[in-house]
């Protein structure tokens, strides 16, 4: 990959963070009693989705983080389906209980991708053992979000009513809105270690 591209690629995982960031004091301070951050966190969390899914494609640029066509559309069709969930309850179309099911489905899809990334990573020993472990566990926890899949079809938009094994999909919130933030910030420093790295040969 070239220098620009390494980059703008860490701005990016670095701004993937900053939203994350972000996101983080926005549902702090809804639950704090401040319904205006609802909908900001709404949006800050489709974004965070559709802005990961170009940090997936932008990081194809780089031959040992290639990964499969799947798992790429998988990144694709996660972000979307993230962004649609924020805008379900936005628009007041659904409640927030069906469109979280819908984002976490999502994030889901994206818990693919970033398996996939860090096991090519790993086998072609392009990062350190450690950040490929950490960062597909984070995906393996993001894929929890697959039992939200079971609840859809009946649009549940009730949580006293939602069946118990919805709530085992909520645990994917543990990946994606805690610790994928911090995997992008690791990430970022890592590409512009690439590039010194690659500046100096």
């Amino acid at each position: 990959m070239v220098e620009a591209d390494a980059r703008s690629s860490s701005r990016l995982a670095r701004v993937l963070a900053l939203v994350g960031l972000f996101n983080a004091a926005t549902i702090v301070l809804l639950y704090a009693g401040l319904p205006l951050f609802g909908p900001l966190n709404d949006i800050g969390v489709g974004s965070a989705a559709l802005l990961q899914a170009v940090l997936a494609w932008r990081l194809q640029a780089v031959p040992f983080l290639r990964v499969p066509r799947l798992a790429l559309l998988a990144a694709g069709v996660g972000a979307l389906g993230a962004a649609l969930g924020s805008m379900l309850v936005v628009l007041n179309i659904t409640g927030w209980f069906l469109a979280s099911l819908v984002t976490i489905l999502g994030y889901a899809f994206l818990g693919i991708w970033v398996v996939a990334v860090n096991r090519q990573a790993r086998i072609a020993a392009g990062w350190p053992l450690r950040v490929t472990a950490v960062g597909q566990l984070i995906g393996a926890i993001m894929c929890v979000g697959f039992v939200a899949a079971l609840a859809l079809p009946s649009g549940v938009d009730d949580p006293r009513t939602a069946p118990w094994y919805v709530w085992v999909s909520y645990a994917n919130g543990v990946g994606w809105f805690i610790l994928l933030p911090l995997w992008n910030l690791w990430l970022a420093r890592l590409l512009l270690e690439g590039e010194d790295r690659g500046a100096r040969r």
